[in-house]
């Protein structure tokens, strides 16, 4: 089967590097860098579509005292109507520890330039790394237990250990490629074969997209956005 991702940024291919690793022969399509996050087709697989799923999962499963941080780029207004909307829905959940709370707290975290950079292939910068402490130490002063990046290009390999470390071990962080269900990884295709429509240049697309990847691309692969 083929899937069909789409985003506004390099964020699409965060799950393809997840569907890669464990499924490597598979059929994939990816519609990065298009723009407004509004205006993206619903009808294909964006990281909006793992918000609710992956949120419901944090607390059913993961968060041990039910203090959740929900984290987002300013500019993404999508992000921002879901954490509002977050708020007002009940959720399945049962406290794992007796220092837990009663119900379920959380707390929004708005960032600026951090996205960019991360999108840009810079998480491994001096830069990146003292504004991700910066906006990561709200989260620690609201002493949540669990971090949901609701942008999946902080789901990158390499970006995902730095914000790791930087959060530490008592966090946990989540992001929407975590949340990708089994149907994703079943594949009944003899060959791989990846296309990647893009509107950013053609070169530059490609090197990110080797790196988020981890895997060479021939440039037949790859085509600008009509």
């Amino acid at each position: 089967m083929a899937y069909h991702f789409c985003g506004s940024d390099f964020g699409p291919l965060v799950f393809g590097r997840e569907i890669l690793r464990r499924t490597p022969k598979t059929i994939l399509t990816f519609e990065v860098q298009q723009g407004d996050s509004k205006s993206l087709d619903q009808k294909k697989c964006t990281e909006s579509c793992f918000w609710s799923l992956g949120f419901h999962s944090i607390v059913k499963n993961h968060s041990r005292f039910g203090r959740i941080g929900l984290f987002f780029d300013r500019k993404n207004t999508r992000a921002n109507q879901f954490c509002e909307q977050i708020q007002t829905i009940s959720f399945e959940y049962k406290p794992l520890d007796k220092r837990a709370e009663k119900n379920v707290c959380i707390t929004s975290f708005e960032a600026q330039v951090l996205h960019e950079m991360a999108n840009e292939g810079l998480s491994d910068t001096v830069e990146f790394r003292r504004l991700a402490r910066k906006y990561i130490r709200r989260a620690k002063h609201a002493h949540v237990d669990s971090i949901f990046f609701l942008e999946v290009i902080f789901g990158e390999e390499k970006t995902r250990n730095i914000l790791q470390h930087i959060a530490g071990s008592q966090i946990k962080l989540f992001f929407p490629s975590d949340f990708l269900g089994s149907e994703f990884f079943e594949s009944a295709v003899s060959e791989r074969k990846l296309e990647i429509v893009t509107g950013d240049g053609v070169g530059f697309t490609r090197m990110r997209a080797e790196k988020i990847l981890r895997t060479k691309l021939e440039k037949s692969s790859i085509q600008m956005d009509q």
